[in-house]
């Protein structure tokens, strides 16, 4: 399904709680769930062609709506996140990244300081990498936000400890996150694609579930 709306809020109803759907309730099975979802604004280009000031500019439209006490509540969160910038994540060590990779939320990325990598960066990331770039975490940790990696804006959910295998728990967060930003932001989209990216396979909802599994025997 996709979260995209003709009318001011038509299935605000189905994320006003959560759903719960757990594909291994006895905690057996799945090691990690993780579902990301991403969007582009109408009025920029892709981060691959922003120019410096339009990546500032992006960068600030977006985190201004995700630091809200609004978001926030939207969300279901009883804190303010925090935002990070892509330096700091980059850092060595980065307490920051331990915490991404510990929830499953951190990806991959070139390593710019190696001489190999760095062609390979600034073809896919452009050439004024990592500026302009960051990532939103909000306060329980289970959802982040990545601004202007290969998209405008890359929304990430994780289930919780408690509940790893719960898969509904994450579905409604990032509905509610999304939906959220539909309502104060402008996303490209297309009649017959769908939501348009920069990476194909996520044309459409750009909707994508991620299950590990904890299979010993194999």
């Amino acid at each position: 399904s996709t979260f995209r709306s003709h009318s001011p809020n038509p299935i605000s109803d189905k994320f006003h709680q959560d759903i719960h759907w757990n594909l291994d309730p006895t905690g057996k099975w799945v090691s990690s769930i993780v579902i990301e979802c991403c969007r582009n604004l109408e009025e920029f280009e892709l981060p691959l062609n922003l120019t410096i000031g339009k990546i500032e500019q992006c960068e600030r439209i977006i985190t201004v709506k995700l630091l809200s006490k609004e978001f926030a509540n939207a969300i279901n969160e009883t804190g303010l996140g925090q935002y990070y910038t892509m330096n700091e994540v980059m850092e060595n060590p980065s307490e920051i990244r331990t915490i991404l990779a510990t929830n499953g939320l951190l990806i991959p990325f070139l390593d710019q300081s190696d001489s190999e990598q760095l062609p390979e960066s600034q073809a896919v990331n452009g050439p004024f990498y990592p500026y302009g770039r960051g990532v939103y975490i909000s306060a329980s940790r289970t959802l982040v936000a990545w601004i202007n990696v290969h998209e405008h804006l890359r929304i990430l959910c994780c289930t919780p400890l408690s509940h790893v295998g719960d898969i509904g728990i994450a579905y409604t967060k990032v509905g509610r996150a999304v939906m959220f930003l539909e309502n104060c932001l402008n996303f490209r989209h297309s009649f017959f694609l769908g939501y348009l990216s920069s990476r194909p396979s996520f044309l459409g909802t750009s909707l994508r579930f991620s299950v590990s599994l904890d299979m010993p025997n194999l």
